[in-house]
């Protein structure tokens, strides 16, 4: 008999899920209780100690707080080099704490908070883990905070979609870390590179979702011929 998960290790899935679930409710409740400004994080995260800004930075997405203002935030702090590091670990950070949210009590308000929004969890056929992970990682138009969550509530193994979610993540960080703020100071080169980037993106994406399809073809015929044979 084979079991996934042992119920200890799904309880203390669940119990830190609702812990970050409540904290992440309640800070933003408390936020919108004191009338916060929220023009203000920007200049408020540039005055930060290096310490208190990573801590928010590993945190805040995770609630929706706008991935682009911690890139250059973090880039204009660390620099290129080593602000693609601090990425690579508060990615981490964003991808296991949507992860441990998505699969507890939140689990279903999540699901319905997201189809309000005009996205859904997609089903993932047998076998293609890490090709819908992709997809979900390249489909345009979903905000950062909700591409996590729906790879979390995609039912994928984190160990699969991690190694998925964090590259591709950490190219769009390259792009914001590298090439600075378009809307302030837009330049031609830096606009052709994105450019280029962002067609390669729904090239790669056109091109997995055709290969599901033809799969899912493939298999419906088949099985319509076992029908037709017996």
């Amino acid at each position: 008999m084979h079991t996934s998960n042992p119920p200890s290790s799904q309880r203390r899935r669940w119990i830190v899920g609702c812990v970050l679930g409540l904290v992440g409710i309640a800070f933003i409740g408390w936020l919108i209780a004191i009338d916060f400004d929220w023009q203000s994080i920007p200049r408020a995260m540039e005055r930060m100690n290096t310490a208190l800004l990573l801590a928010l930075t590993a945190t805040l997405p995770v609630f929706g707080f706008p991935i682009s203002l911690v890139y250059l935030s973090l880039g204009a702090r660390f620099g290129p080099v080593a602000g693609l590091g601090a990425v690579a670990a508060i990615t981490l950070v964003h991808l296991l704490g949507t992860h441990l949210i998505a699969r507890g009590f939140l689990r279903e308000p999540l699901r319905r908070f997201i189809e309000r929004r005009k996205h859904s969890v997609p089903e993932v056929p047998p076998g293609e883990n890490a090709v819908v992970a992709l997809m979900i990682m390249l489909a345009p138009g979903v905000p950062y905070f909700i591409r996590n969550y729906l790879l979390g509530l995609s039912g994928i193994p984190f160990r699969i979609y991690v190694w998925i979610a964090l590259p591709v993540h950490l190219l769009r960080s390259y792009v914001a870390l590298f090439l600075g703020d378009f809307g302030s100071a837009p330049s031609r080169n830096g606009l052709i590179i994105l450019g280029v980037i962002y067609v390669t993106k729904l090239a790669i994406f056109a091109l997995i979702a055709w290969r599901l399809r033809v799969r899912h073809l493939r298999k419906k015929k088949a099985a319509a011929d076992a029908a037709t044979a017996i």
